[in-house]
């Protein structure tokens, strides 16, 4: 097994609450995701003098947020109280007797 691969197994053991249904496969992705925002934080401003590390961490984070209120990061291994905080602020009930 790859060492990657020995990370994943490990990250599933350490949180199986959470990733009871997460296979390897899933994890990979997010990883790919990750090192694909890591590349562009450190590579876009080195190309575009005028973009740097903040811009681009900051591009990165708002399509991640947008993604979520559509409800397209439906992953099954994002607790639900998390997911609900990533969707914005709360709804105060002011019906509520």
């Amino acid at each position: 097994m790859y060492p990657l691969g020995e990370f994943f197994m490990l990250l599933k053991l350490l949180f199986h609450k959470h990733l009871e249904s997460v296979t390897t496969q899933s994890l990979w992705r997010w990883a790919k995701g990750i090192a694909i925002v890591g590349a562009a934080i450190w590579a876009i401003p080195d190309c575009i003098p005028f973009i740097d590390e903040i811009t681009v961490t900051w591009l990165a984070v708002s399509v991640l947020w947008e993604l979520n209120a559509r409800g397209e990061l439906k992953s099954p291994w994002i607790p639900e109280n998390i997911r609900k905080r990533l969707s914005g602020p709360r709804q105060v009930d002011t019906d509520r007797g």
